[in-house]
């Protein structure tokens, strides 16, 4: 078996596998544990969990598949002020990064 690190990994840092999708909902991750006797996750998704942040993981590939879409219009958009995105547009996306960061599903986010 092979892991790959997709950042830095401080010394001492402690690492984790996740048994779930790391797109589902707090309470989808407790029906799949529970048949194993896990009564009690400690990932992102369970201890934070809210409406919001459900919605946020459940609805993440979609929304990544329209923003890469989008990326292509974008790309095409005439160069104002140094930006072919509009203002709000980029507000958008740094404010959808920040959730996906905090939610950890920024590993989910790499192109290849």
């Amino acid at each position: 078996m092979v892991f790959l690190a997709t950042g830095d990994i401080k010394s001492g840092e402690q690492l984790f596998y996740s048994y779930c999708d790391l797109e589902q909902s707090a309470s989808d991750h407790r029906a799949e544990l529970a048949p194993y006797g896990i009564t009690q996750c400690i990932c992102a998704s369970c201890i934070n969990a809210t409406p919001e942040t459900d919605a946020l993981r459940q609805n993440f590939s979609a929304r990544v598949k329209e923003y890469r879409r989008k990326s292509i219009i974008w790309e095409r958009l005439p160069v104002a002020n140094g930006w072919n995105v509009p203002v709000q547009t980029l507000d958008e996306l740094l404010r959808y990064q920040k959730a996906v960061v905090k939610e950890g599903l920024d590993t989910r986010l790499i192109i290849g």
